[in-house]
């Protein structure tokens, strides 16, 4: 796993230089103007979910401060607001929806071969951690 940990950082430098994320940016910023702070709270919250880097929180915590960060304060999201979508963005992932080195790590560990349930088990961590975020976010926007 170590490995795995060690490879991230150039490819992240990679998808930096290319510019990727500022073209994802470019093609998502007219879908996401106009809708209200909580829904793209939740939306920058949602495409993380699914397309997330798994085993570095701290890279896509960076990385999604780096591409919406400017797009969340533009729209008036108080910093409590931006921090959870930062931390949900980053954390929420680590149960699923897909397996990751996280779960492998977890399993490996506990000395399972049993991947459907931990999938089972992870879906419903997200959906319930999806519904939560989705109230703190309109709770978060309202004050």
């Amino acid at each position: 796993m170590f490995i795995l940990y060690w490879l991230y950082n150039p490819i992240l430098e990679l998808m930096d230089g290319l510019h990727a994320y500022q073209g994802l940016l470019d093609y998502t910023r007219p879908l996401l103007e106009g809708i209200s702070p909580a829904w793209l709270c939740f939306s920058i919250f949602a495409f993380n979910i699914i397309g997330h880097v798994p085993g570095a929180a701290v890279a896509q915590m960076t990385f999604t401060h780096k591409i919406f960060g400017p797009m969340l304060m533009a729209a008036g999201v108080p910093p409590q607001g931006l921090t959870a979508v930062l931390l949900a963005s980053s954390q929420v992932d680590w149960f699923g929806p897909f397996p990751s080195s996280d779960m492998f790590g977890q399993m490996g560990l506990a000395q399972s071969t049993q991947l459907k349930y931990m999938l089972y088990s992870g879906w419903a961590i997200v959906i319930a951690n999806i519904v939560l975020f989705a109230v703190l976010f309109h709770l978060l926007m309202s004050l």
